[in-house]
């Protein structure tokens, strides 16, 4: 939860009271709860706090990938087959939450972070995708690929987080890589633009045996 601002700080004490509120109408013992408006917080509330920032969490996320259909070219059967291929790539939990965190940290800190980790695909694993289907991949066109992932990891940040604008996020933000919004936009960039020739080297592919579900979804008109 970010607590870095006033406001931050405001929306927090609001969720508080409304979990305690929450715990309450699901039936939870007055002295179990706590008085509103106090700073100490009881488990019952907690754990209603907890729930509905992962909510918040999730719903966010489901709001950027409908508005990331919206915006590419997929057919409903590549969207499927692209979210199966993201979800075999994607960063275990427990990796992303120990990449993030700097130092050590409470274990409760550390459970909630792991449960409100997005699945994500990293760029190195997506240009490893790229080049299992053929495509020639020079060192100025990674960086362009790192560019692009920059833009929608920094798109990300901003509508999930609520932070402050930032100009882009740093190298180590771009590795972590994309969700999946981010991942349907970067596949439908690579198309338009013909990345790497990347078009040309998945229809090559496809006329190969056992060729890869990424090779058709890429070549897929």
């Amino acid at each position: 939860m970010p607590l870095q601002r006033a406001e931050d700080r405001q929306r927090f004490h609001e969720a508080l009271e409304e979990a305690r509120r929450a715990a309450l109408d699901a039936g939870s013992a007055v002295e179990d709860v706590g008085e509103l408006g106090t700073q100490h917080v009881h488990f019952a509330p907690f754990l209603h706090l907890i729930r509905g920032y992962l909510q918040s969490i999730k719903q966010k996320q489901m709001e950027r990938e409908e508005l990331a259909l919206r915006s590419v070219d997929f057919a409903a059967t590549e969207v499927a087959d692209f979210r199966a291929i993201f979800s075999s790539h994607v960063v275990p939990a427990y990796l992303q939450v120990r990449e993030e965190l700097k130092e050590p940290c409470h274990h409760l800190s550390y459970l909630v972070r792991r449960l409100a980790s997005q699945p994500r695909v990293s760029c190195s694993e997506v240009i490893r995708m790229a080049a299992s289907i053929g495509a020639r991949i020079k060192m100025s066109q990674r960086s362009m690929l790192r560019k692009k992932i920059r833009e929608f990891s920094s798109e990300r940040r901003s509508e999930l987080d609520q932070e402050s604008q930032e100009e882009l996020p740093d190298e180590d933000s771009v590795e972590d890589g994309v969700d999946f919004a981010g991942f349907l936009q970067i596949m439908q960039w690579m198309q338009d633009c013909n990345w790497c020739n990347i078009n040309a080297a998945a229809e090559e592919k496809l006329l190969q045996p056992n060729q890869s579900s990424f090779s058709r979804c890429v070549s897929a008109p």
